[in-house]
């Protein structure tokens, strides 16, 4: 009996050692199978549309793509390396745009997570896990659960959604290429002369930093700002070779960036980003509600943040918190999108106090195996009661694994898959506004989009026009003009956000016999256009 006891606290002891040593990763894959459970349910949201849209066209037309959601000839600012890769992926195995980023979220996800430990490893080797694993949930549950439902933010609520995200795969990136160069400072440090390892992470550096210039600008900045703050705190400080190989980073990611044939980095860098400006005000809404969280733990992130193997943190802080004014001041507010970051390195200062907490606690005796038992025991619990919460739709793909069904769902969008019979690639729909949005991933093209558009100056008034068509006190004769002026082929209409839909459908209808209902699904109707 003492045996069987023994042996039962002994496997107890080595099981929750195992959970704690190995937290990050248990915390990794309990969001990745959130992940997984989340997109094979196929309710997606936001960008993730345009993204799709874009995938989309680039599986249709890899070399020479149309515009992925209007039919306009000018390009888009998503066509990036990124978008190319998950296309590719997706012509070689055969699976839809939606399927192909749904998969890359989760790959997204994972070099987030070893970018992230690599980075936290330049300023603590030795607890780098540890303080990855606080950084990583505390940003699930620190950050803004409110109004700033943004790619950037890592919060529980809006995880799912912005994996797939080539922002999220941008960060990963750049904290990989900090990584980089400090391995590079440190052998430069300790070797008189460049040699071929040296000038491999040199282009390596050069290569992320225009891959992540073109998916994702705004994190450039970031990558940029780490770059030089590392030098600025370390032993290179007054080393202008150094400087001057940073210089020529920056100036040759560009210029290779600038060479990218699907558009124009520097347009968007100087002209076309000024599109998203007005869209990213809100990062100036309600900044106190959304940060008050992250605002509490200050006091003790100041210890860490003025030691010296922290100096590049602090600096790198503090350089983004100065972008973040000025995008205020300038009224340039996608600079506004900088308070991810800041709120990143904020959470990696915290984290690395209650690092120090816990191996204060750690180092009692009588108190590790409690805090070490009472964390393990916490991990199952809430791992357990997520399961109970999930046994339905768990039970649901198990069901469809048994039956040989698709183990994935089109909640989110299947009222529109009928479109796919009758609709051509190119054919426009005049849809209302959040149909529009989703549709050009389907079938067709749109007439207009909710979110701006770099390169199409007349984004807004498409808008506004494709929601005053479908307003109930819109005249015939202006809803006429609106339809000459797009020209669509099709005429969608949904009853469920439409309450005048009846008269709508009569007056297209009775107005040319060449207008005529080609479908009928569930709560959408698709009338034919032929001419006014």
């Amino acid at each position: 009996m003492k045996n069987a006891q023994a042996t039962g606290f002994s496997f107890f002891q080595h099981l929750t050692e195992w959970i704690f040593q190995h937290r990050l990763w248990i915390l990794s894959i309990f969001i990745l199978v959130r992940y997984a459970l989340a997109a094979t349910n196929g309710l997606w949201y936001g960008d993730f549309w345009e993204h799709s849209a874009v995938v989309n066209e680039l599986m249709l037309h890899p070399f020479r793509p149309h515009h992925p959601q209007l039919k306009i000839d000018v390009s888009h600012v998503f066509f990036n390396p990124y978008a190319l890769l998950v296309a590719a992926t997706g012509l070689l195995f055969k699976i839809d745009s939606i399927t192909a980023l749904a998969i890359f979220g989760a790959i997204n996800f994972l070099v987030l997570v070893y970018g992230l430990r690599s980075f936290i490893s330049t300023v603590n080797q030795q607890s780098s896990s540890e303080i990855a694993f606080y950084t990583l949930l505390l940003a699930m549950f620190l950050w803004s659960n409110g109004s700033w439902l943004f790619s950037g933010f890592y919060n529980f609520k809006i995880i799912n959604d912005i994996l797939p995200y080539p922002s999220t795969l941008a960060l990963g990136l750049s904290l990989v290429a900090l990584r980089l160069q400090y391995t590079l400072l440190n052998r430069s440090i300790n070797s008189s002369r460049p040699n071929r390892k040296t000038l491999a992470i040199a282009l390596g550096l050069i290569l992320i930093s225009s891959i992540v210039l073109l998916i994702h600008p705004i994190t450039a900045l970031f990558l940029w700002a780490g770059l030089a703050c590392q030098l600025f705190s370390g032993a290179a400080l007054t080393n202008i070779w150094h400087w001057l190989g940073l210089g020529a980073i920056v100036i040759l990611s560009i210029a290779t960036a600038s060479i990218w044939p699907y558009f124009s980095i520097i347009q968007l860098m100087f002209k076309e980003g000024a599109a998203y400006h007005l869209a990213n005000s809100s990062m100036y809404l309600d900044v106190l509600q959304n940060l008050w969280p992250v605002l509490i733990t200050t006091p003790f992130i100041i210890q860490p943040a003025l030691s010296r193997s922290y100096r590049a943190i602090l600096l790198i802080l503090l350089v983004l918190l100065f972008l973040y004014c000025w995008g205020y001041f300038s009224q340039h507010y996608s600079y506004g999108r900088c308070i991810t970051f800041v709120l990143l390195l904020a959470n990696i200062l915290f984290a690395q106090t209650l690092v120090r907490a816990e191996q204060w606690l750690i180092s009692k005796p009588l108190v590790s195996p409690l805090f070490k038992g009472g964390f393990a025991c916490f991990v199952t619990i809430i791992a357990s009661v997520w399961l109970y919460q999930m046994q339905g739709r768990l039970l649901t793909i198990a069901n469809s694994i048994y039956l040989g069904r698709p183990i994935s769902s089109q909640i989110g969008y299947k009222h529109l898959m009928f479109l796919k019979d009758y609709v051509g690639h190119d054919e426009v729909v005049l849809a209302d506004i959040a149909s529009s949005w989703i549709l050009p991933t389907i079938a067709g093209k749109a007439a207009a989009t909710t979110h701006p558009l770099a390169f199409v100056p007349e984004w807004w008034s498409r808008k506004m026009a494709v929601i005053e068509f479908f307003e109930p006190n819109t005249s015939s004769a202006r809803r006429n003009e609106i339809l000459r002026h797009f020209k669509p082929q099709y005429l969608l209409i949904n009853k469920a956000v439409n309450t005048n839909w009846l008269a709508l459908m009569n007056q297209y209808l009775d107005s040319a016999e060449q207008n005529v209902i080609v479908a009928v699904d569930g709560e959408l109707i698709l009338i034919r256009i032929g001419h006014l």
